[in-house]
């Protein structure tokens, strides 16, 4: 029902560019608003967008294994 998000920024993923922003909103049928970071990235010609989200103020928690998997992702030519 209601969004707020950051402008993207270009960070380095796997040593090529990628987009990466966050958000904060409130969403129908979801009691508490939700923080997340979406970052997207072009692996082997491929986009592929990964979100990850939270109860807000909980994120944090979790960014240091959003960084790896995004990190170490595989994807097939």
């Amino acid at each position: 029902t209601q969004l707020s998000a950051t402008p993207g920024q270009v960070v380095q993923v796997r040593g090529g560019p990628a987009v990466q922003g966050t958000y904060v909103g409130t969403f129908q049928q979801v009691q508490q608003p939700v923080e997340g970071q979406v970052t997207a990235v072009i692996i082997n010609g491929r986009a592929i967008v990964f979100d990850a989200w939270s109860v807000q103020g909980q994120l944090g928690q979790g960014l240091h294994e959003v960084s790896l998997m995004i990190g170490t992702v595989e994807v097939a030519p």
